[in-house]
């Protein structure tokens, strides 16, 4: 029997991770668990964090499931 999934939400708080938001992002997309929404914050990170996570989820196929701030 398959137990129904809870809707959950994952954020990820970063700053200065550009050597690891794509590990660190793409460890939660590609979990099994389907029932979730990232909030992803980049605290202004002057390595450019956000921008490489923006253009990462350009053409990513979960993208929907990801908000940016």
């Amino acid at each position: 029997k398959k137990i129904p999934q809870k809707k959950i939400v994952v954020v990820i708080p970063s700053y200065n991770n550009h050597q690891w938001y794509q590990k660190n992002l793409d460890s939660v997309l590609y979990q099994e668990y389907d029932n979730f929404h990232v909030v992803y914050i980049d605290d202004n990170s002057p390595d450019k964090t956000g921008v490489l996570v923006e253009k990462h989820l350009a053409s990513h196929p979960k993208k929907e499931k990801v908000s940016l701030i």
